[in-house]
């Protein structure tokens, strides 16, 4: 028996634990992971997106897309997700980014100031863990998350900051009440240039605390409810298959992402009654479970040539480049692969419905491209067919390439998931619908005719950049260059940025919300969601801050909890108000 269970020690999971074992003295804590823990010499930063597809990666993957990703194997988008104690922190390209103030404003609890900006600003800061100002406007030093400026930029880094300026944008801190421009982005790693991952702030509160203990290689396959209601415990099976049933005396905490929170509370009987019954599993709460799935879209590799040699994998294997890293945290080892980013309101933000203030667009450039490691990782890990490689990206092989990725950051497309009827417990039945709405298609491709405007500035003449006019396989039969042909390179080359949210958005019961303001699952007891996966809309940002940031939210939430020692409620509460429910002080242990 434990006060609290936590289940998933990812990018939000283990910040919680954390908070709460140095906070709740009087509380025992498990924290049940599916994966391991991690080592520390794999967190050179640069290796992160290397170790997808490996052991410690779900290796989700989309059901074939029917208005997209025809250059994909299958027409599947892969969609990596961490195994690992610290989650997704261990394969992420590690920016720093907070999102725009109008992207939170459907955020807001209409019934309390939580969620509004000066409290999401406040667990912005709190979370931060800062070397200097520029960070944070001042020093933080009991933040969870390592905050620092790039440390490694490469000459056409400045160059393309220059291009933005030459073309009208500003250069910005992106973190500021300015969240549009560009800038070198602020990345999480520590002061030693080692990746920051999120059980490191756990491990460090461990060596002082010891009230929460981690049980790893465990998966959870159901939540325990008492009359279809109150959560009580879950049942775990090891990786020996072993079974257990462990119970919760306070509360239980989900933060298995935004696929992996879903999908156990269908596995419990908490979801839509129809997909629940689809799979035979008896539906014990009516919630709109895997629904108003979002994520980030991407495409443009390869696009921009270059008559210079700039960088390749293989200067990241130079000996120098080791000590540069091992001796000084200096060097192309601490780069996250993404040198500048870009943050801009395209000509069609609101032309479509008039209501989204937020910037629509991102720009990641990469110093790289998929042809850049000859096809030994990027074509794999990213899907790209075979068929696609041999007829597009391999004739790249012997150039040097650069990426300026449009990122699309509010999709209209809305996606699902769902169990697999035939494999409840297997891999999930995921369905972003990607391009399923025709603007995005529209704004990807101004997306990429912005980035056509970047090769031809005079920043950029001395690196003999050119904009690469190859037909792509598939889109032949339109002219180069006409949206036509955009529209369908998009539908062809459409790639997830790996920023998917919203399975258990957070909003009212009886409109769309599966968690309260509180982060509560609607008609249920002592059960919580706190993960990517409330998140009601994305953020015009990478969405790894925000992660943070509600972790940081939703244990202040318990933490206030649980000193008031709020209590468990009974079936009968369901028929009392929650503010009678709630402070009934507890007297039963189950």
């Amino acid at each position: 028996m434990f006060d609290l269970l936590h289940i998933g020690g990812g990018s939000a999971g283990s910040i919680i634990a954390g908070r709460l074992s140095d906070n709740l003295n009087d509380a025992t804590i498990l924290l049940i992971e599916a994966g391991g823990h991690g080592y520390d010499i794999f967190n050179i930063p640069f290796l992160g997106p290397l170790k997808q597809m490996s052991s410690i990666d779900w290796q989700y993957t989309t059901i074939p897309q029917k208005n997209s990703c025809f250059a994909l194997e299958n027409n599947v988008s892969k969609w990596p997700s961490g195994k690992i104690l610290g989650g997704s922190t261990h394969l992420n390209y590690m920016i720093h980014l907070e999102g725009d103030v109008n992207d939170y404003k459907s955020w807001k609890d209409p019934h309390s100031n939580d969620w509004d900006e000066n409290d999401i600003n406040y667990y912005f800061t709190k979370s931060k863990k800062c070397f200097s100002n520029r960070q944070c406007k001042f020093k933080i030093d009991k933040g969870s998350v390592n905050v620092r400026n790039s440390i490694h930029s490469t000459k056409l880094s400045d160059a393309i900051l220059d291009a933005a300026k030459e073309l009208g944008y500003s250069l910005n801190d992106l973190n500021s009440k300015t969240s549009t421009g560009f800038m070198k982005p602020f990345l999480n790693i520590n002061e030693m240039g080692m990746r920051w991952t999120s059980d490191q702030y756990l491990k460090g509160v461990m060596t002082k605390r010891k009230n929460v203990k981690i049980l790893t290689h465990a998966i959870v396959e159901k939540i325990l409810l008492l009359n279809n209601y109150e959560a009580y415990g879950v049942s775990v099976r090891t990786i020996c298959g072993q079974s257990l049933t462990i119970h919760a005396n306070l509360e239980i905490i989900v933060s298995a992402g935004t696929i992996g929170s879903p999908k156990l509370l269908m596995l419990s009987g908490i979801g839509p009654k129809n997909s629940l019954h689809e799979s035979n599993i008896s539906s014990k709460v009516d919630l709109p479970v895997g629904k108003n799935l979002k994520d980030h879209l991407t495409t443009g590799l390869d696009l921009v040539i270059l008559d210079k040699h700039l960088f390749s994998y293989v200067d990241l294997m130079l000996p120098s480049s080791a000590y540069e890293f091992f001796a000084r945290g200096k060097g192309p080892f601490t780069s996250g692969l993404v040198d500048v980013v870009g943050v801009v309101r395209s000509s069609l933000m609101g032309k479509f419905d008039g209501k989204n203030t937020s910037p629509d667009l991102e720009f990641m450039v990469m110093m790289a491209g998929v042809s850049s490691d000859q096809g030994v990782f990027m074509r794999k890990s990213m899907g790209i067919s075979q068929k696609v490689w041999e007829n597009y990206f391999k004739f790249f092989t012997n150039e040097s390439v650069v990426s300026i990725l449009p990122v699309l950051l509010h999709p209209k497309s809305v996606g699902e998931m769902n169990l697999n009827p035939n494999d409840p417990n297997g891999m999930p039945l995921i369905d972003p619908k990607y391009l399923s709405h025709e603007n995005d298609v529209f704004t990807l491709v101004e997306g990429i005719r912005t980035i056509r405007k970047i090769t031809k500035t005079k920043s950029l003449a001395d690196f003999g950049v050119r904009f690469n006019d190859k037909k792509f396989p598939g889109c032949e039969n339109w002219k180069f260059d006409s949206d036509e042909y955009w529209r369908c390179y998009v539908k062809h080359l459409t790639l997830t940025v790996y920023h998917p949210v919203g399975t258990c958005k957070m909003s009212e019961m009886g409109i769309d919300g599966v968690v309260d303001y509180n982060l509560r699952v609607h008609k249920t007891n002592k059960l919580r969601v706190i993960d990517a996966s409330i998140m009601p809309t994305l953020p015009s940002s990478n969405p790894n801050a925000v992660v943070i940031m509600i972790a940081e939210k939703g244990s202040d939430m318990i933490i206030e909890n649980h000193n008031n020692r709020f209590s468990s409620c009974s079936i009968r509460d369901m028929f009392i108000t929650p503010k009678v429910c709630q402070i009934r002080r507890m007297s039963t242990t189950i």
